[in-house]
């Protein structure tokens, strides 16, 4: 019997290679949501990023794929059902862990078979941090 994990990638790998068969704008716009997406849950919280992505999913066909291709990964029928029917604490702390789970299949496949790798602009919104430096050592005042 295959662990989570490996059902996650197998599943991930087929959507990825569906993704392969289309133009080459969608498979990085795709590729770029793929990195994106972890980063948004995070911060947003699955409900609000999966409303996000369904949004622009309306005018933009790689948003509403990955938000497609998500679902099947995680043998979910439909988001709307699932995010309208108002699911418990529990159930949701549980459908996000698995989401970020699939996700990272996500974003490592798009790194390795659609060779789309995050850029610093799309996975650091906030200006402050992209300045950040590892703190220098210190001689310690000798």
């Amino acid at each position: 019997m295959n662990s989570l994990e490996q059902q996650y990638a197998v599943k991930v790998l087929s959507c990825m290679n569906e993704v392969l068969n289309n133009e080459e704008k969608f498979m990085v716009d795709y590729g770029r949501l793929c990195h994106k997406f972890p980063y948004m849950v995070l911060t947003n919280g699955l409900r609000l990023t999966v409303a996000f992505y369904q949004g622009k999913g309306k005018k933009d066909k790689a948003y509403s794929i990955f938000i497609k291709d998500l679902g099947e990964v995680l043998d979910l029928t439909a988001w709307n059902e699932m995010m309208n029917k108002g699911v418990g604490p529990a159930d949701y702390r549980m459908l996000t862990m698995r989401s970020l789970k699939a996700a990272a299949w996500f974003k490592r496949y798009a790194q390795t078979i659609l060779q789309v790798d995050s850029d610093d602009d799309s996975t650091i919104s906030t200006p402050e941090l992209k300045d950040l430096q590892a703190p220098r050592a210190t001689d310690g005042g000798a």
